[in-house]
């Protein structure tokens, strides 16, 4: 076992990773669908598994870094294991694995690949690496329906960056702060009926809530706001599209709720 020390949270800084293996680790984990995003101008290989990859293990060499704790990211001769916290349609665990650099390079290690729990890559280590955690407390998954909700309208609508994620045909559409006023309201009594509707995500170490607002019908989600709980009430400041909301969803785990899995 190798001296633990700090290490970057940066995979990319961390280590030298080539993008095909992405392909790779798609097939190993085909049990989702990883091709979800439709409309973003993104060119990379599956864009919500590498944005999974890259923040899991952020958030795993955030653990580590902690307390130098070797559960999360395990260190033996040469080589480095981490858990994805993905599984094969079978239900293996998918770890990536790491190699140090042999010539002087910016990234001290280089990844070899992704391989399930059975395979020799990952028997010829003893101690295998826990998922990475985001929580402290089960309460943090549930959203609290007694609390009041307050968002901060003027901000979504005004703010640059959230009124383009709006759809085209309401960002300068006049009755678009009746629509948004009426979604909000519909919202919440949804969420009387179904607290559930509520997905946690995982953003700037923080826990928060992902809702579903309805501009144009009550039943399509057109974009999601993004709550966080402040003492005794919930505030909200940011909106996502449906593919940002799910590839933040992704980090804690597979959302199953249908708004946003549909």
């Amino acid at each position: 076992m190798e001296n633990k020390n700090t290490i970057t949270t940066e995979l990319l800084d961390f280590a030298y990773v080539r993008l095909d293996l992405l392909k790779n680790l798609k097939e190993l984990a085909q049990a989702e669908n990883w091709e979800r995003i439709s409309k973003s101008k993104d060119t990379t290989e599956s864009p919500i598994l590498f944005n999974y990859i890259v923040f899991t293990f952020k958030r795993l060499a955030q653990l580590y870094n902690e307390n130098n704790d070797s559960n999360f990211i395990v260190f033996k001769n040469n080589c480095v294991l981490i858990n994805t916290g993905l599984m094969t349609k079978n239900y293996e665990r998918i770890y990536m694995l790491f190699k140090k650099s042999a010539r002087e390079t910016q990234q001290p290690y280089y990844c070899v690949g992704f391989f399930k729990e059975s395979s020799l890559e990952v028997s010829r280590f003893e101690q295998k690496p826990k998922k990475a955690e985001y929580i402290s407390s089960l309460s943090d998954l549930l959203f609290d329906t007694r609390l009041p909700l307050m968002i901060n309208i003027d901000h979504i609508l005004e703010d640059e960056e959230n009124k383009k994620r709006l759809p085209a045909d309401m960002q300068d559409n006049p009755a678009l702060l009746l629509a948004f006023q009426g979604a909000v309201e519909i919202l919440k009594k949804k969420l009387e009926l179904n607290y559930k509707i509520a997905v946690p995500q995982y953003y700037k170490n923080r826990m928060q809530f992902l809702l579903p607002l309805c501009l144009h019908d009550n039943e399509t989600t057109d974009i999601v706001l993004a709550v966080e709980k402040h003492g005794q009430y919930y505030t909200g400041h940011t909106c996502l599209t449906l593919d940002m909301a799910y590839s933040n969803a992704r980090l804690i785990s597979k959302p199953e709720t249908n708004w946003l899995t549909r």
